[in-house]
């Protein structure tokens, strides 16, 4: 143990006022063995430690590795890597190691520490951790943390905003892991809790209050510019989780970042020996009793209020579309999401569910909803072409009441006729329509050959000059060949109703 100038002046002012060894020992709080070595000798030589360590020397490669991939990572994380690779040495050479690689740090400004009874505050805290990439869209990752202030107990959680309302979530989620909520929140002027500050007046974001209120706590912002006055999460929760869980990993999503983030809470960052507290933060917690906290009563999904896309059946909520069934097209709908769920309510009830897309500018569609919505548009597209029908004239008007009546596909039929239509144009159409209503000849099959034969101009022939002149003289009444096309048509509509 080394003492200072001031400490080893004590010791020998009391001896020399008589003082003993013990009394020396139990005035100054030191050990008897300790007054006796510096009785002998005021200036004791101090050991240096050993400038290399043959248990470290082995993993140097690996350690100026680790550093090149993330040259502030801390002493505790490098040591964690080393272990998982066989090392059997200590933290503190170490140390000492990577503070000859790097310097001597500044000195910090002093403050006086403040300790909290059980149960009594909690600080919070965001940290920004870079970006994801998802396909070729990023998205920022962003890091809340809440830490108890007795037990030093830590939540964390990683989003892909820092919203209101994932602000509000994310409290939820830290009180269900608390198991209750404390009675003030300290934090620092972000703007999800803070709108304005002016001196010591301090206007909050009012949905903020809302959610405080009914769980009766007292949100307590610091000083700006005054970091340490939330010190413990300051440094005990985003740096912390800054140089000890975020160095040397990587994240598929951001549910791997979490499950990973939760892993590393539940195993190393609550059960270590805290070195203010001298306690596990999970040990310690058993002694803070937490005021109640019904999780039940608070739903804590981000929320948007917003009006279906009357083209395509979709609403755009964070940066995607969501499909919603076609019955709603153009209503005022409530889409509300967790980090997995999109759930989309209309009156109240939920009527679209979809898995949360992270990508952008993306359809996320439901079999069912576009399945409706093709049905919907054939039918408004077999409308649209019966009135464009209709518009050509009464005889079109009477042609598809013939064509009810005969109980023939009307859209199949009407389909066929205007396909004609743009080959012949509209009035050899209705022309033919006219014909096929005058012999009753429903069909667009009748249609289509009427329209073939005034296509192609009819040879006239001279009347055949027989050898016997009296037979040039005859006269044959002609045949009406309406009665044959009615006898085909008839046979053809009883071969419909068997078939």
């Amino acid at each position: 143990m080394t003492l200072s100038k001031r400490e080893v002046f004590q010791i020998h002012q009391l001896k020399d006022t008589g003082y003993t060894e013990r009394r020396i020992a139990g005035e100054l709080g030191l050990s008897r063995p300790t007054v006796r070595k510096y009785i002998i000798e005021p200036s004791p030589e101090v050991k240096k430690r050993a400038s290399h360590s043959p248990l470290l020397e082995p993993y140097y490669p690996v350690i100026d590795r680790y550093l090149e991939i993330d040259d502030k990572a801390s002493a505790v994380v490098v040591y964690q890597r080393l272990l998982e690779r066989g090392y059997k040495g200590g933290v503190t050479i170490l140390r000492d190691y990577l503070r000859k690689l790097r310097g001597e740090r500044k000195k910090q400004e002093v403050y006086i520490r403040y300790e909290s009874s059980p149960g009594e505050q909690c600080q919070i805290d965001w940290g920004y951790f870079g970006t994801f990439k998802y396909g070729k869209d990023y998205r920022k990752v962003w890091c809340f943390a809440m830490e108890e202030c007795y037990s030093r107990l830590l939540y964390l959680e990683w989003t892909h905003s820092c919203n209101i309302d994932v602000f509000i979530a994310c409290h939820v989620h830290a009180f269900s892991f608390f198991g209750g909520t404390p009675r003030e929140i300290v934090h620092d002027n972000l703007k999800t809790a803070v709108i304005e500050r002016d001196g010591r007046l301090v206007r909050f974001n009012e949905r903020y209050l809302d959610f405080l209120r009914p769980l009766h706590i007292t949100p307590r912002p610091c000083n700006p510019g005054q970091p340490h006055e939330k010190g413990k999460i300051e440094k005990g929760g985003i740096h912390y989780i800054r140089y000890n869980f975020w160095p040397l990993r990587n994240f598929s999503d951001i549910y791997d970042l979490n499950n990973q983030g939760w892993k590393w809470r539940d195993e190393i960052a609550n059960v270590r020996i805290h070195r203010t507290t001298r306690e596990k933060p999970v040990g310690r917690f058993k002694k803070v009793t937490m005021r109640p906290f019904l999780k039940d009563s608070i739903d804590p999904r981000e929320v948007k209020f917003t009006r279906v896309y009357s083209t395509d059946c979709r609403v755009w909520f964070d940066c995607n579309y969501y499909s919603v069934p076609s019955g709603i097209s153009g209503k005022d709908v409530v889409v509300k999401a967790d980090n997995r769920i999109v759930t989309i309510y209309y009156k109240d009830h939920p009527v679209a569910r979809h898995q949360r897309c992270w990508k952008k500018n993306m359809s996320i569609d439901t079999p069912r909803h576009i399945k409706k919505l093709l049905e919907k548009k054939k039918g408004a597209l077999a409308s649209k072409q019966q009135e464009y029908f209709l518009s050509m004239g009464p005889i079109s008007q009477q042609y598809l009441d013939a064509l009810t009546r005969a109980n023939l596909p009307v859209k199949r039929n009407i389909r066929e006729l205007l396909r004609l239509k743009d080959i012949c144009g509209s009035e050899a159409l209705i022309s033919a329509c006219k014909i096929a209503l005058k012999h009753n000849a429903l069909g667009t099959e009748y249609v289509e050959n009427i329209l073939l034969q005034q296509m192609y101009p009819k040879t006239e022939y001279a009347p055949v000059v027989m050898k016997q002149k009296e037979y040039n003289d005859l006269r044959i009444t002609e045949a009406d060949l309406a009665s044959y096309d009615n006898l085909i048509f008839t046979n053809k509509q009883e071969e419909n109703k068997d078939g």
